[in-house]
């Protein structure tokens, strides 16, 4: 944050503005049945789509439960890989980018 490469902010508007890849990070609480509620993911991106004029990086992240940020320290220092899944190269390169300081192999597959 001190070098200004990274940003955070609650404001999709915002958000939309700068840099070229938006993490969706939402909570995706379970329904009755066990599934996933997908609610909040779903207004997120459409508030995105509506909002973004440029090209951007779209990710979305996986809501875990409590305490596995602990259990997370050792995987975010050394992962044994780094799964991701594009639909087209330029997605591809910017995720590479994203993640290039990070001594893991890429294992790159659709979405």
């Amino acid at each position: 944050m001190e070098k200004g490469t990274i940003s955070f902010t609650d404001s999709i508007e915002e958000g939309t503005k700068h840099g070229f890849a938006i993490f969706i990070c939402v909570g995706t609480p379970p329904r009755e049945d066990g599934s996933a509620d997908l609610s909040s993911i779903e207004f997120v991106a459409t508030r995105i789509d509506e909002t973004m004029d440029e090209y951007k990086l779209i990710i979305e992240k996986s809501t875990v439960p409590v305490q596995t940020g602990l259990k997370l320290k050792t995987t975010i220092l050394y992962p044994d890989r780094i799964v991701i899944g594009v639909e087209n190269e330029r997605a591809e390169k910017l995720m590479r980018e994203i993640y290039e300081k990070i001594d893991a192999p890429f294992i790159v597959t659709n979405i």
